[in-house]
């Protein structure tokens, strides 16, 4: 795989080198020797040039020579070795590795109930989608989530790690106070685990918002954290309506007002909200909303582009980040997904950046890794749906269940691996032709199409398509110097 070169918007050429994870600006000359891999030396005809036209412009011998000698240094300290993908890509994983991934899980998410008082017109569960189980109302039982609790409970208590951190209980939907009973049970179970392991217990829960008015007090009393979806103003989030069509804002509005002024210290901590980005509403004007109307800075998501039936309902179209003018105030900024994309280009593209000690002192480009940016199973989180199957998380197809309940006695940890290790080899000669392979973030179950042997991912990236990122990216840090410390020093170590 060659080395990516680029040209931002001021006209500037920069070469990423895959060798040494850097990228470094190239004057138009040292850009010719690359392109052309040396060809002027190759050839011999350096001294016998008086000059070469690069772009239109002509370039004395003088300078030609100078970045003949430059070329000739990078390469010597192989700035421009290739590197083959496949030597680095393992489609290896093993039962002990999903195991021990298991045993470090500390975050467990039931879906409290399949049933819903909303019928939000892009639900990956409605009628837009294709691919997805009937949803037929079912409940979490208190007794299947305990099977699963008691499974890892001992494993918990074994980890000693585990006592040093709050292990997070999920509940998500459908609506999952439709299903109180279920998420009181819990609590209560976990109340009496907590006193006889020592094992500390923290809730999330997420919600429509539509009947908080009516449990806003255990909430409160138990310290849940709660993830309202709420996608914007009353426009906004026309999507999200009753059965009877009827718009949900103002009742969601009203109850969210309600904590807001009742119990501003619980809001202020506990309260967050998802927005689903749509051709209804823009990331940076509905975070505008929020802080102004909330005190809230949401993290977005966008609404699922696989399986949808019309490729084309729903599709966010965004306002052009290159040409927003941040201005002097940077908190949308901080929290929009292009800043934490930029943190992600900076991470990934340096040898100087990193997230964790342990990489300290190790040359990531040589470190061996698996196809697609796949989380391994349960390394995250474990997602246990109301019809006691098992996921990695509950953004995946419900037809890669990697176990259920009644199996939960060894989660399935060597037919899961199986599994992997086989997604892994099909995707392998596909991954090894992309140029974000090294830096990969696509799940294979939501960005991916599986189809017998043949594996196609819809993130997949060319030279071409490559190159055209970087510049993207470059050309915002030139336009906006002073953001690159904003992304690097503020964002770097959250």
């Amino acid at each position: 795989m060659k080395n990516a070169l680029f040209k931002t918007e001021k006209g500037n050429y920069y070469c990423y080198s895959y060798a040494q994870r850097m990228i470094f600006p190239c004057h138009p000359v040292l850009k010719y020797f690359i392109e052309h891999d040396g060809l002027l030396e190759k050839d011999n005809c350096v001294q016998q040039t008086k000059s070469i036209i690069v772009d239109g412009i002509e370039y004395s011998n003088e300078v030609v020579k100078k970045y003949q000698e430059k070329y000739d240094f990078l390469k010597v300290n192989h700035m421009f070795d290739e590197i083959d993908p496949m030597k680095l890509l393992s489609s290896d994983i093993s039962g002990d590795s999903v195991m021990n991934s298991i045993q470090e899980c500390a975050v467990l998410t039931f879906e409290a109930t399949e049933r819903c008082n909303l019928r939000c017109k892009y639900c990956i569960y409605g009628d837009s989608y294709s691919t997805h189980e009937d949803r037929i109302g079912r409940d979490m039982r208190f007794e299947d989530a305990k099977t699963i609790l008691d499974q890892m409970i001992p494993l918990w208590v074994a980890n000693r790690n585990m006592f040093y951190r709050k292990i997070v209980i999920g509940f998500y939907g459908g609506e999952a106070l439709l299903n109180m009973g279920f998420i009181r049970e819990t609590v209560e179970y976990l109340k009496t685990v907590t006193k006889t392991t020592g094992l500390k217990f923290a809730y999330t829960l997420t919600t429509n918002g539509v009947n908080l008015n009516l449990f806003y007090d255990f909430l409160i009393q138990h310290d849940f954290y709660l993830v309202i979806s709420l996608d914007g103003n009353e426009w906004n989030n026309q999507y999200r309506v009753f059965p009877n069509g009827k718009h949900s804002f103002s009742v969601v509005y009203d109850n969210i007002k309600f904590l807001q002024k009742q119990f501003p210290e619980y809001y202020q901590k506990n309260i967050s909200f998802n927005p689903v980005l749509h051709d209804k509403n823009d990331e940076i004007d509905i975070k505008r909303y929020f802080r102004k109307e909330f005190s809230k800075t949401p993290t977005t998501s966008i609404v699922k582009a696989t399986d949808k039936k019309d490729d084309s309902a729903f599709k966010y179209c965004p306002t052009s980040q290159m040409d927003l003018q941040i201005g002097s105030d940077l908190t949308d900024f901080k929290k929009s997904t292009l800043a934490f994309s930029l943190l992600h280009i900076l991470r990934n593209h340096s040898n100087l950046i990193f997230s964790d000690y342990s990489e300290l002192g190790v040359a990531r480009q040589t470190i061996k890794r698996h196809p697609t940016g796949v989380c391994l199973p349960f390394s995250r989180k474990m997602f246990i749906s109301a019809q006691g199957l098992l996921f990695p998380c509950e953004r995946i197809n419900f037809k890669y269940a990697l176990c259920d309940i009644n199996s939960a006695v060894n989660f399935n940890v060597n037919e899961t691996a199986q599994f992997y290790s086989t997604v892994f080899e099909k995707s392998s000669s596909l991954c090894s032709r992309c140029y974000q392979f090294m830096d990969c973030e696509s799940c294979f179950f939501n960005n991916a199409k599986i189809d017998g042997d043949k594996f196609q991912c819809f993130d997949f990236s060319d030279k071409e398509k490559y190159e055209n990122t970087l510049a993207y990216y470059w050309s915002f840090f030139e336009n906006n110097p002073t953001l690159y410390y904003e992304v690097y020093n503020n964002l770097s170590y959250e």
